[in-house]
């Protein structure tokens, strides 16, 4: 089975042209079949809230949107495979122009620093549930631990043998008895 783009498991699209007016305030929060769509996506074990509260402000260049959010996932071990359990909480900032804005931008470098460039502003609309599933899905540990859980060591790594303190030694040998 081909996983649903994230676009169709969260999208809360906003036609800022239409709805703009003043700032607009959104409140988000995944329903059981969105977490359900969304913890596949992101293999995760289980999602069991996301919600968010977003504010879109219209500015001369664009549209300004701030998001904060928080989820509680379960995820799996690396190491053991056992749930473990995890609390997110983050706050992002989007800036989305029109493509006649970002027209002057090309070939403008962004260091690591640097805020990142506005998004475009496609068709007068922004989709804050596609922003948000990006940050989430950024936001989670690639490599989730159960406290306490180490990695197995070799009985030759224990003992300190010649392999283990120089893993290219083994090949060395075999090359000279080759």
């Amino acid at each position: 089975m081909i996983p649903k783009a994230v676009e169709d498991l969260f999208s809360r699209a906003v036609d800022v042209a239409e709805e703009l007016k003043a700032p607009l305030h959104l409140a988000i929060e995944a329903d059981a079949s969105e977490r359900a769509g969304l913890a596949a996506r992101f293999d995760l074990v289980a999602l069991d809230s996301l919600v968010a509260s977003a504010v879109l402000r219209r500015l001369d260049e664009g549209v300004a949107v701030h998001v904060e959010w928080q989820a509680d996932v379960v995820q799996s071990c690396v190491v053991t495979l056992a749930s473990v359990e995890a609390h997110l909480e983050e706050a992002f900032d989007l800036l989305y122009v029109t493509e006649a804005a970002r027209e002057g931008q090309h070939g403008v470098r962004f260091g690591l620093d640097d805020p990142d460039p506005p998004e475009p502003l496609i068709d007068g609309r922004i989709d804050v549930g596609m922003a948000l599933a990006e940050h989430f899905g950024l936001a989670l540990d690639p490599y989730p631990r159960a406290p306490g859980a180490e990695w197995p060591v070799a009985d030759d790594a224990a003992a300190g043998s010649e392999a283990a303190r120089a893993p290219f030694a083994v090949l060395a040998s075999l090359r000279a008895k080759g």
